[in-house]
């Protein structure tokens, strides 16, 4: 495994990071509802925003979008937070939502 660095001072651990568009087969990282909050409240350099995928019946997911490297998809149980109208989870091909409301001074 090896740390990546998201934004300044804030690692996760990950083994392979894989997205891609079409027919994805990428990892889903499982984060608290903090640590999720911390990433996306502290934007890295050339942040293009976070998308609301989706929810199981579990947790609800989100991809952190960035321009010059691979974005990250990660997932936050459905007990630490509400998300307004949720719909399914695909994860070959998710519709989209801006995820701003859910995180921040926004929540």
């Amino acid at each position: 495994m090896r740390a990546l660095r998201l934004v300044p001072g804030y690692c996760l651990l990950v083994g392979c990071l894989a997205v891609g568009q079409a027919g994805c087969t990428c990892t889903v990282h499982t984060l608290s509802y903090a640590d999720a909050d911390a990433m996306v409240c502290t934007p890295a350099t050339m942040y293009r925003g976070t998308d609301y995928l989706g929810s199981d019946t579990a947790y609800h997911y989100f991809e952190y979008k960035r321009e010059l490297t691979r974005d990250v998809r990660f997932r936050v149980s459905r007990a630490d937070l509400t998300v307004d109208a949720p719909f399914a989870y695909s994860p070959h091909n998710p519709q989209r939502r801006a995820a701003k409301e859910y995180f921040g001074n926004n929540k």
